[in-house]
């Protein structure tokens, strides 16, 4: 049951399909991978108590729990923003029977905007312990039991906690025409001006999740799409901050930071508090304008052809990539034909 409600977790963020079960519903497991790890019903009792210490880390089930967690909590946002439409509504048609008049539906916040950053509705318990969770100098992301292959889906999902997929992917021109891809840019772009802190940490995050993923042999049934996410995130950068933060920071005269290779917990403190724009990427270079945006996908397109041999997600990426990279809206093979 847990193994199925993580993959409809990453169902939900990478696919967009919404997950049928919530967190709440799911019984709780151990946390330790002593007991995950048991063969038999015997093995299990005679562990059971030793390792019930819900402290223990275990890199499969914490995993899950956070996604499902993640779920949960878009889910809710989702609710909320959805009561908020229904009221509008109220008050536009009945306004005059309820004390209120028409025009009091422009006074309403807009839910689609303040579902993006996923801040607005208020501090809650649920959010922040993700926060906390989640965080580039918190505990979770440097835990030595959990894999990197676990660390890159954490990665992710604190990214899609700030930023909409729907948003990066009409950005690029994925299933977008030319007035969504407007929009788009204009949402990232506000969203980039909005927070430099959020900004910052969710390209330190993408960095991590492309450096992890470089470093692999063979890309896992999710991975290309965690690749590929890391990747829009970094790319919207390079286009879209020159015109948003590198007029405020000249950086001419300072080293870029490798930000790939941020690992000690004091330093990425001190970078996301920090002005320095000028940011390098191992296997890319320097993060700045049109030129690193090609470099960027042509190392991306490379990746993906490398693994596209048993992978035939990779090999229907790669040719989107391509595409991209000619200009082109990246389209999938079968709708190019």
């Amino acid at each position: 049951m847990l193994i199925y409600s993580g993959l409809e977790c990453l169902q939900l963020y990478l696919i967009g399909h919404a997950s049928i079960s919530q967190h709440g519903e799911i019984p709780q497991r151990p946390l330790s991978d002593h007991l995950w790890k048991c063969r038999d019903p015997d093995e299990w009792s005679s562990r059971r108590q030793t390792y019930q210490d819900t402290s223990v880390g275990c890199t499969f089930a914490t995993t899950t729990q956070v996604m499902l967690s993640i779920a949960d909590e878009r889910s809710i946002r989702s609710k909320m923003a959805s009561a908020m439409v229904s009221a509008s509504r109220l008050s536009f048609s009945f306004g005059s029977h309820i004390g209120g008049d028409a025009e009091d539906v422009d006074a309403l916040p807009s839910p689609v905007s303040q579902n993006e950053t996923g801040t607005a509705f208020g501090p809650s318990l649920l959010t922040s312990k993700l926060d906390s969770l989640l965080s580039p100098t918190g505990r979770l992301l440097f835990e030595p039991t959990v894999t990197e292959s676990s660390k890159a889906i954490l990665h992710v999902m604190a990214i899609l906690r700030s930023v909409r997929l729907r948003s990066l992917h009409h950005y690029h021109g994925w299933q977008a025409d030319e007035h969504e891809i407007k929009e788009a840019e204009d949402s990232l772009r506000t969203w980039m001006q909005q927070d430099k802190a959020v900004l910052r940490t969710c390209i330190w995050h993408a960095a991590s999740t492309f450096r992890i993923l470089r470093s692999k042999d063979r890309l896992i049934l999710y991975e290309p799409f965690l690749l590929l996410i890391s990747v829009l995130v970094i790319r919207a950068y390079c286009m879209l901050a020159p015109a948003t933060n590198q007029q405020n920071s000249p950086d001419e005269e300072r080293a870029p930071e490798r930000i790939d290779q941020l690992t000690e917990k004091i330093a990425i403190r001190e970078w996301i508090a920090g002005d320095n724009y000028s940011m390098h990427l191992t296997g890319v270079g320097i993060l700045l304008g049109p030129r690193s945006s090609l470099r960027l996908l042509t190392v991306l397109r490379d990746m993906l052809m490398a693994h596209e041999k048993y992978s035939p997600i990779c090999k229907a990426l790669a040719f989107s990539v391509e595409r991209a990279m000619a200009g082109k809206q990246p389209v999938f093979r079968e709708d190019a034909e």
